[in-house]
């Protein structure tokens, strides 16, 4: 097996991602693809965490809005049906990160920043493993968190290695896919807790 990473500049826009394909598709062999957010994503998410904390209502909503017009944009390029799945996949996403932010923030900002920013990766993967699947390519979206298993210091995390190896290996399993869609920068608890 390879595996690729394509960081958040190889993935900002459409055509970046048109491009990823087209490397992809020069390998005839089981491929793992870690994606990371797209373009400024993170960046656009520490707002978003500054804007919740603070509980800048206005402000998180325009924020929230930047981040779901740049990633529809995206989508709108790539994909010539409207209704393709990866539309409600994409729009369920930031429904859940739109509930995780009408909620009181914890105590704990480096939890909080960690429930949040994890959603870059999350999206632009999601749109990755779609894409793969619309140009013809056998690709899964696979959530990296139930594997990387980790302790609870937010933001530092420390990974468990023996439980990730354990996990990783059941989880990373090609069956008819040729091509395996993850994010990078994630982890979580043994209760899932990102």
């Amino acid at each position: 097996m390879l595996v690729f990473k394509f960081g958040g500049a190889s993935v900002k826009d459409a055509a970046s991602l048109r491009n990823v394909v087209e490397i992809l598709k020069s390998y005839k062999t089981h491929i793992v693809v870690v994606i990371s957010a797209m373009g400024k994503t993170t960046n656009q998410l520490e707002k978003v965490v500054e804007k919740y904390v603070i509980r800048d209502k206005k402000g998180l909503a325009d924020e929230l809005q930047a981040l779901m017009n740049y990633h529809f944009d995206i989508l709108d390029h790539l994909f010539s049906d409207k209704k393709h799945p990866v539309y409600n996949d994409i729009n369920e996403m930031f429904e859940t990160l739109e509930w995780e932010t009408s909620k009181e923030p914890s105590l704990n900002y480096d939890h909080d920043y960690d429930q949040i920013i994890c959603y870059g990766e999350l999206l632009s993967s999601k749109i990755m493993a779609h894409y793969l699947q619309f140009q013809s390519l056998k690709a899964q979206w696979i959530d990296v968190r139930y594997s990387i298993k980790t302790d609870s210091t937010y933001r530092e995390a420390k990974v468990d290695w023996v439980r990730t190896y354990e996990l990783a290996n059941q989880h990373f399993q090609f069956g008819k896919n040729q091509i395996l869609v993850t994010q990078g920068f994630l982890g979580s608890t043994i209760d899932n807790i990102t």
